[in-house]
């Protein structure tokens, strides 16, 4: 399974700094490109941590069904 997140992973460590790059190209102000960037950057680190989060709560609760 980590072959495959680590060739998910790749192509999203080139799309921030080429999305920035295409905002300010496109005409975007710098600090509304970095807000954005920003966002999605967040967006992303909170929805890793919450996707892990609800794995471990369905391993415990899978676990507790298995021992009754």
């Amino acid at each position: 399974m980590l072959p495959q997140i680590r060739s998910m992973a790749q192509p999203l460590v080139m799309v921030i700094p080429t999305l920035f790059a295409g905002m300010l190209l496109g005409g975007v102000s710098f600090l509304d490109s970095l807000i954005v960037v920003l966002l999605l950057t967040a967006a992303s680190f909170a929805a890793n941590i919450l996707s892990g989060v609800i794995a471990l709560l369905m391993l415990s609760r899978k676990d507790k069904n298995m021992m009754a």
